[in-house]
């Protein structure tokens, strides 16, 4: 009989260490054989007081050593459920590819340690798809312990090297062996509705201190820990019965030799009614998450569960029918030879033969919880072998090399080397001198073209201020000439629509300068955030009082980090050169003046009426301005002309050529941005000298020589005098301050720009067009 892909199931408990050999045959792949099986018993219980787990264990696996033969098989252990973390989660249809980077997100929100300190495994459960490529019901298996935990269960296995190639929690193998033994007759997956699923089958496996309760359909998966074991049996006795621990757990195993077996029950009878009840508050649970389940059986193992009367006490009291599991109906044990043993400890031998489907390929849980460490460490050492001989090979190949070129070598005279040698050295000094020379004339050359540069750079840096100086007159409101015929009056000036500049300053600023001018300037909400610069996350936290403010580095980036993707090329940077400055690219321009456009009976005064003429001009006007006359050698931006052959050459390949002319322009054009009013009052009741007042010949003239001086008679006729007759008027005064951000664009820069957004407007046109075309294309072929 051939053998392959053995395996051992070893199941350590609280009271006994269980294990079970099985294997597939070649010729039939489906049927699993069990050939061998152990069963010893510790002297003492695991948990009793006094007791010595760790050396009770390693004396179990080294008694199991000396009955079994383990070489070349897999091992597979379990580890209990209450020493684990199981969560089952439910995702959307999405994607098979994103599903490990979803379950490593829920991984840290499930696990309640750092994922370096646990050791955790996942299993895609349920249903797949519906030929879309993406699973329906996707429910996903999530599996964990601490790290530590592992490494001190595996120590003992390690002690006398058993190998263990497979560590499953002890409630995922019983489900395995359900799915395998249990759930045979499920439906297909085209006729499973979730609104009617196949009932359920729960199994109840009982240890010593605890209980695993696991329910499945065969779709669904559910289990849960109940902290009842076969321990609270015997402690019932104890403390009902005054006996000792032994004689307690040798009463609850000869239940039915008891001379007084009435007096037993009712002293276990307390412990039946907590089981009973932890059942069904599981049971309760779990239908309150599947409303549709439905319950068919029980199944229980365990040796405690073959106590007397208990799995009778269960059917009556929940309702559903409860059977020991006395045998495995897809497992072959007819080649066990110890049959007594296998009859006896048969219900405590599911987690075995779950174990042993995994190691065999034959699970449906895959997850193994071992330590990568482990698995590593265990891949080196097996190619060990083959590490050597590569390198016994690699180390004869490199003498026989090294005895070859030794032969050569020796067959070779220094000396016949010496004169191709200095030859070689000669050439290599002079091609050194001659890299030298060329450094040194590139030098140069860079030089003479920063010298251009900064030539160049002059002649068009001169216009910036003047074109900046006639923006700003332009920006301003031109009211209508005064008639000279008419004396004008209070009304009349309050109507002109002007503006009076007394004042402009220019003040260099710096990066940082400049997000502070922009963190005062919203502050004092006299600058507000543009719409293109707030995105939709920021002004849903703007509507909030508590939306964190903006640094200084971040408002900069806002308003200044993106640009038109054109780069300024200062041709007046120094480059390292002494005696040059590097020229301020930004500036703070401060307007100051006033007007008296003021008054109730005006639809726009004070402030709104120098925001709705001046700055809004400084937003949106366009003007023209001189075109610049510049010599340009700035590469693809100095126009191109026709030489003597009619082919277009460049003007720095034969004269300089001078441009010349209008362009049209706004203020952005020119590099000014953000207008802003600032800190806007009221208007002051004041009197002024009428600029346009025409002479009265029947008034006396107060003024010159003959001007009032204190005391004198012209001081006492001009008192006498009304404001109108004094040439004075009163008027509102508004006085205000427009502050901007100016940033200097050359003729040379605003020319690329204009040009780069004319190949971008073509470039899109020509692109609408072939769509356009596609379409009608399309069109006449639907239509023939």
């Amino acid at each position: 009989m051939v053998r392959s892909n053995a395996v051992w199931g070893i199941d350590v408990g609280n009271c006994s260490l269980k294990a079970m050999r099985c294997y597939v045959e070649d010729s039939d792949p489906t049927k699993l054989i069990a050939d061998a099986i152990d069963y010893i018993e510790y002297p003492m219980i695991l948990t009793q007081s006094g007791a010595d787990a760790e050396e009770l264990i390693r004396n179990a696996l080294k008694e199991f050593l000396s009955r079994n033969n383990i070489k070349n098989d897999k091992i597979a252990i379990s580890i209990a459920g209450q020493n684990g973390l199981v969560r089952f989660i439910k995702l959307p249809p999405i994607d098979p590819k994103k599903i490990p980077d979803i379950v490593r997100y829920e991984a840290k929100q499930q696990i309640p340690f750092d994922l370096n300190e646990v050791i955790w495994d996942y299993q895609r459960l349920g249903r797949t798809d519906d030929g879309s490529g993406f699973p329906l019901e996707v429910e996903i298996g999530l599996f964990a312990m601490k790290r530590d935990q592992v490494f001190h269960i595996l120590e003992p296995y390690e002690d006398v090297d058993i190998p263990v190639d497979y560590v499953q929690l002890a409630p995922l193998a019983l489900y395995n062996y359900m799915m395998v033994d249990e759930m045979r007759d499920l439906p297909s997956m085209d006729e499973y509705d979730p609104e009617n699923p196949p009932p359920y089958v729960v199994v109840l496996s009982m240890g010593t201190d605890a209980t695993d309760l696991i329910l499945t359909n065969g779709f669904r998966v559910w289990q849960r820990n109940l902290p009842i074991g076969g321990n609270h049996f015997t402690k019932a006795l104890m403390k009902e019965l005054k006996l000792t621990f032994a004689k307690a757990d040798h009463l609850k195993r000869n239940l039915t030799t008891s001379q007084d077996k009435v007096a037993v029950l009712k002293a276990m009878q307390p412990v039946f009614n907590n089981f009973q009840n932890e059942i069904q508050r599981s049971l309760g649970y779990h239908s309150s998450l599947d409303p549709n389940a439905q319950y068919d059986r029980v199944i229980a193992l365990g040796s405690a569960m073959k106590l007397t009367g208990l799995t009778k006490y269960l059917s009556q009291n929940l309702g559903i029918h409860v059977a020991l599991g006395t045998s495995f109906a897809g497992l072959d044990t007819s080649l066990l030879a110890d049959s007594a043993i296998v009859k006896e400890n048969l219900p405590s031998y599911g987690i075995c033969y779950g174990l042993c489907l995994q190691g065999v390929k034959r699970a449906t849980v895959r997850t193994n919880l071992l330590p990568n460490e482990i698995r590593t460490a265990r891949i080196i050492n097996s190619k060990k072998p083959w590490a050597v001989a590569a390198i016994s090979l690699m180390m004869l190949g490199a003498a026989v090399s090294f005895g070859a070129h030794v032969g050569i070598q020796a067959s070779v005279d220094p000396k016949a080397w010496q004169s191709v040698e200095s030859a070689a050295q000669g050439l290599s000094s002079t091609a050194s001198e001659c890299t030298a020379k060329v450094t040194e004339l590139e030098e140069g050359m860079t030089s003479v073209h920063k010298i251009g540069k900064n030539l160049i750079g002059n002649v068009e840096k001169r216009l910036l201020w003047l074109e900046l100086m006639r923006g700003i007159n332009e920006c301003l409101p031109v009211p209508p000439p005064q008639d000279p015929r008419e004396n004008p009056t209070s009304e009349s000036i309050r109507n002109r629509e002007e503006l009076h500049v007394v004042n402009i300053e220019a003040q260099p600023l710096d990066d940082y300068e400049t997000s502070q001018w922009l963190e005062k300037m919203l502050k004092e909400r006299w600058l507000q955030m543009p719409q293109g610069l707030v995105s939709e996350e920021e002004a849903g936290e703007g509507e909030s009082s508590e939306a964190e403010e903006p640094s200084s580095e971040e408002l900069f980036a806002k308003f200044f980090g993106s640009g038109d993707g054109e780069e300024t090329e200062d041709f007046s940077a120094s480059d390292g050169e002494e005696g040059t400055e590097e020229a301020p690219k930004r500036w703070l321009i401060s307007v100051s003046g006033y007007h008296f456009h003021n008054g109730q009976s005006l639809e726009l005064e004070r402030a709104d009426f120098v925001r709705n003429t001046f700055i809004r001009n400084l937003e949106e006007k366009t003007f023209p301005i001189p075109r610049a006359a510049t010599l340009s050698l700035l590469p693809g931006t100095e126009p191109r002309t026709e030489g003597e052959d009619g082919e277009e050459v460049s003007p720095s390949e034969t004269t300089p050529v001078v441009v010349s002319g209008e362009e049209v322009v706004t203020m952005a054009d020119l590099g000014v941005r953000y207008p802003v009013l600032v800190n806007p009052g009221n208007s002051v009741r004041t009197t002024i000298q009428n600029p346009y007042l025409l002479p009265d010949p029947n008034t006396p003239n107060l003024s010159g020589m003959n001007a009032a001086r204190p005391g004198s008679r012209l001081l006492e006729a001009e008192n006498a005098l009304t404001l109108e007759e004094q040439g004075k008027i009163e008027v509102d005064r508004f006085d205000f301050v427009v502050h901007f951000i100016w940033e200097p664009k050359q003729p040379t820069e605003r020319e690329r720009i204009r040009k780069a957004k004319a190949e971008a407007e073509r470039l899109a046109a020509e692109e609408a067009a072939a769509e356009e075309g596609s379409e009608e294309m399309g069109d006449e072929e639907s239509e023939e």
